[in-house]
């Protein structure tokens, strides 16, 4: 195997002194296979099918690693991999004690081989976004991720327009709440918000065609009535904001950025200061559309989960997940389990909606404490120079964005964050380019 190549004077400065993308090298212009462009727009969908959390993107990314080991080039570094293996020890090692001793005749197999297909998944996609940055074609991978999730977001403004569309249930939850082509609204504001991050650094794209999308795909979000949602969207909009005032080479659609800010700040004070008068005006504004009044009735009280149900109340699932990990703290409940034990202790059988809770209470709080570390590593990482630019600038912020919404929503099966962590740790570890051979150390390092 050939020695993985090293640019001039990486050897004398082998990392960045800052994280602005203009400092990285442009992104190479190499054309990815249809198959690839496809699993990037599919990356839009999900759904229950056969009883699974599935995606049309699956196969595709089977098929793609399947490929790669044929060829002889899937790499998957060995401490990630070693990782993994503990964690599925220590994982069904634990459901199958709970499932014996703890609940016995309660806990179905299937039920944990079910929860155990979703984590080799996660993985498999992990591992995928490395294989995609050594072949140099990750950043193709997830512009397709964001022109097909504005060409989702842009059916949710057609409903605004078009009533025939509003409440179709391939589109909508409960007839008004935007799911696009996933099977929950809350997961679906996140993913859009996140697919809005990587238009922004698209510089390939026209600048107005850019800050259209932008608008669309903010609100695509707002129109999920998620309230974690327009919370992130908030908190992305102004920090993209301080950013672009500090600095001034920055390559992003400013006006559609400037536009985004001020609508939702004026929205935002309308709430604070009119109160239930001013929501029920933002409402009838946007057509009385109930998935806007009920984003921004957010300082009402938590948010309930998509089934709109008081046993979704944050309040109540983070208590119940909490008293789970005081009560398994070291190994947690195992994987396909939480449902059931959680009912056994709190007689409620629902997500933490928290996944840092929901991590920590199904794989203990070592394994999990261990990967968030790692994770917040790689999100604030200085890439090396020569990192390629536009992957690893939009892997960097879905993580980020998958992570603000992670607060209030369980997202640890969500594939585009696997996706984008895996293709986001293969930059930082210097892993990019066209057939590039990996490098002699492992990713954790």
């Amino acid at each position: 195997m050939r020695p993985a190549e090293v640019r001039p004077g990486a050897a004398a400065t082998p990392a960045a002194t800052s994280i602005s993308v203009e400092e990285l090298r442009p992104e190479e212009d190499l054309r990815a296979p249809a198959i690839l462009l496809i699993f990037g727009l599919l990356l839009n969908q999900s759904g229950i099918m056969f009883g699974l959390n599935m995606s049309l993107a699956d196969p595709l990314a089977l098929l793609l690693l399947l490929a790669a080991l044929i060829r002889g080039k899937l790499w998957i570094p060995f401490r990630p991999l070693l990782f993994f293996v503990i964690l599925s020890l220590v994982g069904l090692g634990t459901s199958l004690w709970v499932s014996q001793f703890l609940l016995p005749g309660q806990l179905a197999t299937g039920t944990i081989l079910t929860d155990y297909l979703k984590l080799l998944t996660s993985f498999a996609y992990f591992a995928l976004g490395i294989h995609l940055v050594r072949l140099g074609i990750a950043s193709s991978v997830l512009r397709a991720f964001a022109i097909g999730a504005i060409a989702v977001s842009l059916l949710a403004v057609l409903s605004l327009v078009f009533p025939p569309i509003m409440g179709h249930p391939v589109l909508f939850y409960a007839w008004y709440r935007f799911r696009g082509i996933m099977y929950d609204p809350n997961l679906y504001s996140i993913v859009a918000i996140a697919a809005l991050a990587v238009t922004w650094h698209d510089t390939k794209m026209p600048r107005a065609l850019r800050g259209a999308g932008m608008i669309t795909l903010a609100t695509a979000a707002l129109l999920s009535g998620s309230k974690t949602g327009a919370v992130v969207l908030a908190l992305w909009v102004g920090w993209r904001i301080v950013t672009h005032l500090r600095s001034a080479g920055q390559s992003g659609p400013g006006g559609a950025l400037y536009l985004l800010g001020a609508g939702l700040v004026a929205l935002v004070v309308a709430v604070l200061i009119g109160g239930p008068a001013a929501q029920s005006w933002i409402a009838s504004a946007a057509g009385s559309n109930r998935a806007l009044e009920r984003a921004f009735s957010m300082f009402d009280g938590l948010e309930t989960g998509a089934q709109g149900s008081d046993e979704s109340a944050r309040e109540l699932t983070w208590t119940n997940a909490l008293r789970l990990i005081e009560q398994h703290p070291v190994t947690g409940v195992g994987i396909g389990t939480y449902g059931e034990v959680a009912y056994s202790v709190t007689s409620a059988r629902v997500l933490a909606h928290n996944t840092f809770l929901q991590l920590a209470a199904e794989w203990g709080i070592p394994l999990a404490g261990v990967f968030f570390a790692w994770v917040f590593w790689q999100l604030f990482r200085v890439p090396p120079l020569g990192a390629p630019a536009h992957s690893w600038a939009t892997s960097r912020a879905i993580v980020a964005v998958l992570l603000a919404g992670s607060l209030a929503i369980s997202l640890n099966n969500a594939r585009i964050f696997w996706l984008a962590l895996g293709i986001l740790a293969a930059i930082n570890a210097g892993t990019h380019g066209a057939g590039a051979d990996p490098p002699s150390k492992a990713l954790i390092r």
